[in-house]
């Protein structure tokens, strides 16, 4: 958890990436999660986390299956989603969270 408490300290708006390299929807939306955080870099940070190299966080956020996509506003959660999704409905949801 203290690798998340950093990134807020940094950016008040954390994009979680968890993820798993053997997972075939995670390596499809590696670009589309790079593309994101260029668009968003002035205003939130992406953290990706391995879901097998972070085990603790993993389960007490519950992440039950990769890629879960997690924007915590303060150290809170506000917005999670699991699956794949177009960079347009990503970028339109990340955009609708930020402008609250």
């Amino acid at each position: 958890m203290e690798i998340i408490r950093e990134q807020v300290q940094r950016k008040n708006w954390v994009l979680i990436d968890f993820y798993a390299t053997w997972c075939g929807p995670c390596q499809t939306m590696e670009p589309i999660l790079e593309q994101i955080e260029i668009f968003f870099k002035m205003q939130l940070h992406v953290l990706r986390l391995d879901v097998d190299q972070h085990a603790s966080i993993v389960q007490n956020f519950r992440i039950k299956s990769v890629p879960t996509y997690m924007l915590l506003q303060s150290g809170k959660p506000v917005w999670r989603y699991s699956g794949i999704l177009s960079y347009r409905d990503f970028k339109d949801e990340i955009e609708r969270w930020l402008k609250k």
